[in-house]
């Protein structure tokens, strides 16, 4: 954290609090930063900090540009990990109902879902196939081999199922 301090003291953002709260917020804030996998709860007892604090400065981070410079530079090693978190979050915030369903432990779809056209027939012998080692984990060795082509009613009984699950985004393989 020292290196984010010196950071911080040549690239000081305006803050909306009195200057002990700025310090609080730029401490959660980096911590946020160098350990973005630390559990909340970990963050409450290891740092001392109320869950208040973290939802009051996790607001602010949203729209913290210093912090959307760091976080989105090629050069930060949390980059990916931040940028899937911030698109989870958004995500969640813009269709409630599915978050809900999802915590309440009710059935959800991915929001990516890939559909195989095929029932049971591919042999996985393409080479950019990661679905299988080709030999040991296919539809035959594991006798789930089908019939062919999937029927206009599966395709619709399919597609209609996982937009009602949640799904937003189809990849046909």
């Amino acid at each position: 954290m020292e290196r984010l301090a010196k950071i911080e003291s040549n690239y000081f953002p305006f803050l909306p609090f009195p200057e002990e709260e700025n310090r609080r917020y730029l401490m959660i804030r980096n911590i946020f930063i160098e350990e973005p996998s630390l559990p909340v709860y970990e963050t409450l007892r290891k740092y001392d900090v109320s869950i208040s604090e973290i939802i009051k400065y996790y607001r602010l981070m949203q729209v913290d540009e210093n912090l959307q410079l760091i976080t989105n530079s090629i050069f930060y090693p949390q980059r990916i990990m931040f940028q899937v978190g911030r698109r989870m979050v958004t995500d969640f915030n813009s269709d409630r109902e599915y978050i809900e369903r999802l915590l309440s432990g009710k059935p959800v779809s991915s929001r990516i879902v890939e559909i195989h056209a095929t029932k049971g027939t591919c042999n996985y012998n393409c080479v950019m196939c990661l679905w299988s080692d080709k030999n040991k984990h296919t539809y035959r060795t594991k006798n789930m081999e089908g019939s062919g082509l999937m029927s206009l009613d599966d395709w619709k009984k399919i597609l209609t199922e996982i937009k009602n699950l949640g799904a937003r985004t189809v990849v046909f393989s």
